[in-house]
């Protein structure tokens, strides 16, 4: 599965549906347009803390081809 990251629709904002099983806390979460195997739709990303959403989510703002990701990820449709 390729994921690519195109446009920050919102955030990053505490999540206030989940929470991080280790510490009890809410994950941060940025919605983004993304490609997801061709198609266009709303992804929402989550994250352990503030810094990694904001960051990930500075990447994608400063890049006109958007991001691709990878790695240990989980995809819920």
């Amino acid at each position: 599965m390729k994921i690519t990251l195109h446009k920050v629709l919102e955030g990053p904002f505490e999540h206030p549906e989940y929470t991080i099983d280790s510490t009890g806390e809410q994950p941060y979460c940025v919605v983004y347009l993304a490609e997801v195997d061709g198609d266009l739709e709303h992804t929402e990303m989550l994250y352990d803390s503030f810094d990694d959403a904001y960051a990930e989510s500075n990447k994608v703002s400063s890049t006109i081809e958007g991001v691709t990701i990878g790695g240990d990820y989980v995809y819920d449709a």
